[in-house]
């Protein structure tokens, strides 16, 4: 009977232990590289975390005039309330992570030269940025990074001056309003034009005075009476006059409740 030669052999024992030796070394001499360009990734991660995090910061600032989540005093440790103050008042539409220990980032407040700085930390089991090399360049680019000192792992963080409008958007936002302030003026001086205009034709009229305001009837009026109406009460009760053209309505006393005096004019 012929032998027919196969085509097909497997690989011998000796080549298998060469190839294995050969990938063995491949993989030892690519671990560093490949950890090190997931860190840099990770850093990458952070700092678009990081740069949005500033933002919606910055913006609450603007508004409310203080940090999310600052008390009246500008001394709190970093924590997560600053961060839930962001998403519910809708500055972010979700808590921010970080993305190796995939929890939260947290904020804090400190007293400095430029006023209350902005502590953003990082969660304390991170090991982004906590020693030198590429992660840690990618991250200051952000902002300069502080780390505890003599810890493997530790929580660092960045520090965020107060934002303050720049000179050229200040001009701008003046140039902008002013117009609009000057025309508010103007219509306001009209009404009160016609309105004494109006009173010339009427035997008496009435003035109304917020608390601390003064004023005088026109020419050819006196003042007959001065009457008080507190917020949420429906009647009025007169007060004194002093001056014989005008009146005065007091101030509110520390602690009552606003009201509204009113000057009733007549004709001499």
């Amino acid at each position: 009977m012929k032998h027919i030669p196969t085509t097909q052999r497997g690989f011998s024992l000796l080549q298998v232990s060469i190839l294995i030796t050969v990938m063995a070394i491949l993989s030892t001499s690519m671990l560093p590289s490949l950890i090190a360009g997931h860190k840099e990734k990770l850093a990458e991660r952070v700092l678009r975390d990081l740069f949005a995090l500033q933002e919606a910061a910055e913006a609450y600032h603007h508004q409310h005039g203080i940090w999310p989540g600052e008390e009246s005093f500008c001394t709190a440790s970093a924590s997560s309330k600053g961060m839930m103050v962001l998403v519910a008042q809708g500055f972010l539409s979700q808590s921010l992570r970080e993305p190796l220990s995939q929890k939260p980032y947290r904020l804090g407040y400190m007293e400095n030269e430029q006023g209350c700085a902005l502590e953003i930390a990082l969660p304390e089991d991170t090991k982004l940025g906590t020693k030198p090399g590429q992660a840690q360049n990618i991250l200051n680019t952000f902002a300069p990074l502080h780390c505890p000192q003599g810890e493997e792992q530790g929580a660092c963080s960045f520090r965020l001056a107060p934002p303050t409008l720049s000179d050229a958007l200040r001009e701008k936002v003046d140039q902008t309003l002013q117009p609009r302030l000057d025309d508010v003026a103007d219509l306001w001086a009209e009404k009160v034009r016609k309105q004494k205009e109006e009173a010339e034709d009427a035997s008496t009229y009435e003035i109304r005075l917020s608390p601390g305001d003064a004023e005088i009837c026109a020419s050819g009026y006196r003042a007959k009476e001065l009457e008080q109406q507190h917020y949420h009460a429906g009647h009025r009760n007169s007060l004194e006059l002093i001056h014989g053209n005008g009146a005065m309505c007091p101030p509110v006393p520390k602690g009552w409740l606003g009201y509204t005096c009113y000057l009733h004019c007549e004709k001499r």
